[in-house]
């Protein structure tokens, strides 16, 4: 029997660029307009049970190609996201997937 995953979403929180007066071109400038408005998903993965970290669980958006592995912590990050709802797949080995729904990105909040 496949065992439970319990996902705790720490932080949904907007990505800020550093104010820099002194950059180089205007290709950077525009890059960094951009980051202000991604965010980031962060959060931990543990077992539901026993509540230990669950190193390397994958966490992934549904419909796009970007996700994050879990660290010794159980703790994972996706970075530049767009202002938006997500919906999240965590997935380990021995485990069942599991799914959440309505994983809001603000920017910034």
């Amino acid at each position: 029997m496949l065992k439970p995953i319990l996902l705790s979403i720490l932080l949904v929180s907007p990505v800020f660029a550093q104010e820099n007066q002194n950059l180089a071109n205007e290709n950077e400038k525009t890059q960094k307009n951009t980051s202000l408005k991604k965010g980031n998903i962060k959060g931990k993965i543990l077992d539901q049970t026993t509540k230990q970290p669950l190193l390397g669980a994958s966490v992934l958006i549904v419909g796009m190609q970007k996700g994050a592995s879990t660290d010794e912590n159980g703790n994972f990050l996706v970075p530049e996201l767009d202002e938006n709802l997500y919906k999240l797949q965590i997935s380990y080995i021995g485990y069942n997937s599991t799914f959440k729904n309505d994983v809001r990105v603000v920017r910034g909040k």
